[in-house]
């Protein structure tokens, strides 16, 4: 007609006309996601063409989705989404909370978070766990206990409060009592415990052959020949040949020890919880197919249950700190550490297994385990009763 153009079919349109362009524009927006177009045929822009990603994953979508519109892997989508779940939770739990959202796209989503006291708020997960922020509500009730009060509390006792800042009930503040000797505690340590000065109490007298003579009575031995004081880290070893650094009082009066033993205690624990929920099914410690990592590698679960394609794990304090003993002794960085964590997230989950991770912060295990497994399981099975009956 007198409107049409007889160039308008020959330009280089990705819609049609064109298949060898539009499958170099296929494998170039392949190429920018790091993945590839496995399509050998080129209809239009609107056609369904063969996608694999950088993982593996294989799926059909058009190449209008892909570079229009922006669209990738789905299945690499949702397990990044479930890791921010995942991490958001461990988070939280971290700081004795919850996140009670139940999806997350990406680090600008805000979620939903239950502090200790109570209190929600909304929150992006890069706030809570790059910037270290928390409970806004608690931090406004916590503000109203300042330095005055600090040096109040140290006053009613006789002796002061050396610090000019303060920031929260649990942050060590400098004291001095009224003979003159110095320490660090926080003042909700002051004024909620009654606690004062350590050296007055008798702490000054613990030496190192205090330390020697408590770890003699759990089976081990302290490694140390010097003593500066009670916070001091001193190297320490248990029956079963395992070191770690520890101060007096972390061992003595916190009656603390192997912390290597203690987590193997906290395993037992936690798969005894899961094998009581689930009668009849056990949860051993497995290193599955599905973790292999290399010809002769695989990572560990703590506990599988394959039947159930369920999995947990215990995530000792190694597992969030920077600088933690554990990565001194030949176990790795803290950084690997932490791509390990997450390559054992992803592997379970294109295995299509369930891995609950119960971090070492957690003081109600078997709530936390209930809350977790309540993502997967009905009500029923997880507290044994039903909420219709």
């Amino acid at each position: 007609g007198p409107h049409s153009s007889p160039m308008r079919s020959s330009r280089p349109c990705l819609g049609g006309g064109r298949p060898l362009l539009g499958l170099e524009a296929a494998r170039s927006a392949a190429a920018r996601n790091g993945g590839e177009c496995l399509s050998t045929e080129y209809r239009d822009s609107r056609a369904p063409l063969r996608w694999r990603c950088a993982q593996g994953h294989e799926w059909q979508s058009s190449l209008n989705n892909v570079r229009n519109r922006g669209t990738w892997c789905v299945q690499c989508m949702w397990e990044a989404r479930r890791l921010g779940i995942q991490t958001a939770m461990e988070i939280a739990t971290a700081h004795g909370g919850l996140c009670i959202s139940d999806h997350y796209r990406n680090s600008s989503t805000r979620l939903q978070w239950l502090c200790a006291e109570g209190h929600k708020w909304e929150a992006t997960l890069s706030s809570i766990k790059d910037k270290g922020s928390w409970c806004p509500t608690c931090v406004a009730e916590g503000s109203r206990l300042t330095i005055e009060i600090a040096r109040d509390a140290a006053q009613a006792r006789g002796g002061l409060c050396l610090s000019s800042q303060y920031e929260s009930s649990r942050a060590r503040l400098h004291w001095r009592c009224a003979k003159g000797h110095e320490w660090h505690a926080s003042l909700h340590s002051i004024r909620n415990h009654q606690s004062w000065c350590p050296h007055c109490a008798g702490n000054a007298r613990l030496s190192i052959d205090i330390a020697r003579r408590v770890a003699k009575a759990r089976g081990g031995s302290c490694l140390s020949t010097h003593y500066l004081n009670a916070r001091g880290h001193l190297r320490w070893r248990c029956a079963e040949g395992h070191e770690w650094s520890a101060s007096m009082t972390g061992v003595k009066s916190s009656g603390t020890w192997c912390p290597f033993c203690s987590g193997r205690k906290r395993e037992t624990v936690i798969r005894g919880i899961l094998e009581a929920i689930f009668a009849g099914h056990a949860f051993p410690t497995s290193r599955p197919d599905f973790l292999r990592t290399g010809p002769r590698s695989r990572l560990e679960l703590d506990g599988y249950c394959a039947p159930l394609r369920l999995a947990f794990e215990y995530n000792g304090e190694q597992h969030y700190r920077e600088g933690h003993y554990f990565h001194t002794r030949g176990d790795g960085s803290f950084s690997a550490q932490v791509k390990r964590d997450r390559r054992k997230l992803a592997l379970c989950a294109v295995a299509g297994i369930r891995l609950l991770v119960v971090p070492y912060a957690v003081k109600d295990v078997w709530g936390f385990v209930r809350l977790g497994l309540l993502q997967w399981f009905p009500v029923s099975t997880v507290f044994g009763v039903s909420l219709a009956a």
